[in-house]
């Protein structure tokens, strides 16, 4: 029997890390204080988000490229929050930030291995 697939949104991890976790982390590993670093990271967000804004992509050695996007206007079905008939719609041209990972963390991706239980809880029960 084939199994089916969670929905792609569920199979995102449950907990992630915060800039706090990663400031305390640049303090252990630099010696820096935890408000310096904080700063930096904040500016280095706004630098990112305002390089897209003017329509440059942004690449972070070993980590990838965060880059803007058109996406093209298409024709899609609304759901009509699940009330009636769906219908069909034209989604307008709008812009789209997105990510792309280097080969460095792609290769170093690859080599960890899945545990079963991770890989269980990709399928609906």
């Amino acid at each position: 029997m084939k199994r089916k697939l969670k929905p792609l949104r569920q199979r995102k991890p449950k907990v992630t890390t915060t800039v706090r976790d990663m400031s305390r982390y640049i303090k252990e590993d630099t010696g820096f204080t935890e408000d310096d670093i904080l700063v930096v990271i904040k500016s280095m967000i706004k630098f990112i988000k305002s390089r897209m804004l003017k329509g440059f992509g942004v690449s972070l050695p070993k980590l990838g490229i965060f880059y803007p996007l058109i996406k093209p206007a298409r024709t899609v079905m609304s759901m009509n929050g699940g009330v009636g008939t769906p219908t069909k719609m034209r989604m307008s041209d709008r812009w789209q930030a997105k990510f792309n990972t280097s080969e460095t963390l792609d290769k170093e991706m690859a080599k960890r291995q899945p545990t079963e239980q991770e890989v269980e809880n990709l399928y609906e029960n």
